[in-house]
């Protein structure tokens, strides 16, 4: 049987809340926020439940100097699209690239 189990992320329960909580700041300031794959598999509900977004996204940007972690971007719909309205690129979606 699969429980919810919940990840510590090697620290302190409060610790961890101030640090998820810090992140929906930058998050919710930025639109967006570059983390480690795992502290944004932590966030990622969080943010779309305080946000009542379906949409955020998660894309994987590289590795960490240093130590070699995995890097995570998460943004939102509007972000991406204002973005590249900024840049005057054509945002390539799913539905776009079928039609072409």
């Amino acid at each position: 049987m699969n429980h919810s189990k919940k990840k510590n992320l090697s620290m302190t329960t409060t610790r961890q809340k101030h640090m998820l909580t810090g992140m929906v700041e930058s998050y919710q300031k930025n639109g967006h926020i570059t983390t480690t794959t795992a502290k944004a598999k932590a966030l990622k509900p969080i943010l779309q439940s305080k946000f009542n977004e379906d949409a955020v996204y998660s894309v994987r940007v590289g590795y960490r100097k240093g130590d070699n972690a995995q890097l995570t971007m998460l943004t939102s719909r509007n972000y991406v699209t204002k973005k590249f309205a900024d840049n005057k690129t054509k945002l390539k979606t799913k539905s776009n690239a079928k039609a072409n």
